[in-house]
């Protein structure tokens, strides 16, 4: 049995109400774009709080390694003036190098005056808008019974260099 393939214009008219209803149920809504252009500004202000406080983050995490260095520094200046009464004339007196093999430190520093305070130089490119590299260290407080005392700090008595900036530094550290 062959069908007709004759159409009535009423067929037609069904078929256009239902692809008008179809493409209104389907169509845009202004809330959809009202929520647009409400979230694209809401990630964009997160975005510009969130990436700057996850940079500094990283730079301190990254400074983590510096401080264990600065850690090593101490307890070596520590341990020769228990062994010999006095503060070392240098770093190697200590037992130390200068020089350092690291991605975040790039020199060992120590006031060969006899001030005893001890930094360490972290490079330029682990700490972001650094035109050089920067330091910060301990100053030496006072040598007592009980051993010598450091404070923390950008500027180390008597070692020249660029402090880091006081954002990146420890919380230990900030003044």
């Amino acid at each position: 049995i062959l069908q007709s393939s004759h159409r009535s214009e009423d067929d037609d008219c069904d078929e256009r109400q239902k692809l008008i209803t179809l493409a209104g149920a389907g169509g845009t809504s202004y809330a959809f774009i009202l929520g647009l252009l409400l979230i694209f500004p809401v990630i964009g202000i997160i975005s510009a709080v969130a990436l700057p406080a996850y940079q500094d983050y990283v730079v301190r995490a990254r400074l983590s390694e510096g401080l264990a260095i600065l850690a090593d520094e101490k307890t070596a200046v520590g341990n020769y003036y228990i062994e010999h009464g006095n503060l070392p004339a240098t770093l190697g007196d200590a037992g130390l190098q200068s020089v350092v093999e690291s991605d975040t430190v790039s020199e060992l520093l120590y006031d060969s005056t006899g001030g005893g305070s001890i930094g360490i130089k972290i490079r330029q490119e682990t700490v972001p808008g650094a035109a050089e590299d920067v330091i910060f260290g301990l100053s030496l407080i006072e040598i007592g019974d009980d051993g010598i005392r450091y404070k923390c700090t950008r500027t180390p008595a008597n070692i020249p260099g660029t402090p880091i900036a006081r954002k990146y530094l420890p919380a230990n550290c900030r003044d």
